[in-house]
């Protein structure tokens, strides 16, 4: 979900930079905030559920550490682009390298061997397959740990 996130925000923000008319690149930008927006909450989400518990707070912290202190540094390029080959640059610029990411991380997907997720340092089967511990070591599900109730063997 996330690289076609990647893959939609490149192509439409690309897009927007070659838009023949005013009314295009309006129509072409709402969709490129649309994608960036998709983009953001799709990457939060497989972080956030892709991460143990007790980790959680201090990867997303890196993840935004990351995210934000890198801005001014593609904001310093973009502005030199656009000031020396004009305002549609960024926007090809921008579009290009995201869907040329979202391409190799595709590529680089599925050519990588399958994975078998290692056990939790507390013995569960680990962050990737939707369970958790209970503070007593019992499992739960993501579901149960998300609404903080628990099913019974009757449910």
């Amino acid at each position: 979900m996330v690289v076609v996130a990647a893959l939609g925000f490149g192509v439409v923000e690309a897009a927007a930079g070659w838009a023949p008319t005013a009314v295009t690149a309006v129509v072409l930008l709402a969709l490129t905030g649309f994608a960036a927006l998709y983009f953001a909450q799709a990457t939060y989400q497989h972080i956030q559920l892709g991460t143990d518990p007790q980790y959680r707070g201090r990867v997303m912290a890196l993840y935004i550490l990351i995210q934000q202190g890198s801005t001014p540094l593609g904001a310093l390029l973009i502005g030199w682009l656009t000031a020396h080959l004009g305002s549609r640059s960024g926007l090809w610029a921008g579009g290009l390298v995201s869907l040329f990411a979202a391409l190799v991380t595709l590529l680089a997907l599925r050519s990588a061997p399958a994975r078998e997720e290692l056990p939790g340092a507390d013995g569960s089967a680990g962050a990737r397959s939707g369970l958790g511990t209970d503070r007593k070591g019992a499992r739960t599900s993501l579901e149960e740990a998300a609404t903080g109730q628990r099913r019974t063997e009757s449910d």
